[in-house]
């Protein structure tokens, strides 16, 4: 189960990068069953790769900061 820091660090995470792709929406913020955090978002189909690069610095800082490892998972075309 998500706790209450692991939750606000993933919003903030994704408000984060809304900055940079503010046509990205939030769908989900999940506890995978290796305990990671998946940050889920829809996403235009051509900029998942450049969301998930844009992602990548953000989401070591957070796993050396505070020990989560948050991952934001673009998905496409979703309504």
């Amino acid at each position: 189960m998500i706790n209450f820091k692991q939750e606000e660090i993933a919003q903030l995470l994704f408000d984060k990068l809304k900055e940079e792709f503010p046509e990205i929406s939030l769908l989900e913020i999940s506890e995978q069953p290796d305990h990671s955090i998946w940050v889920k978002v829809a996403s235009p189909k051509e900029d998942g790769l450049e969301i998930i690069e844009a992602s990548g610095k953000k989401s070591m800082d957070i796993l050396l900061n505070h020990g989560y490892h948050i991952l934001v998972m673009p998905f496409e075309d979703v309504k």
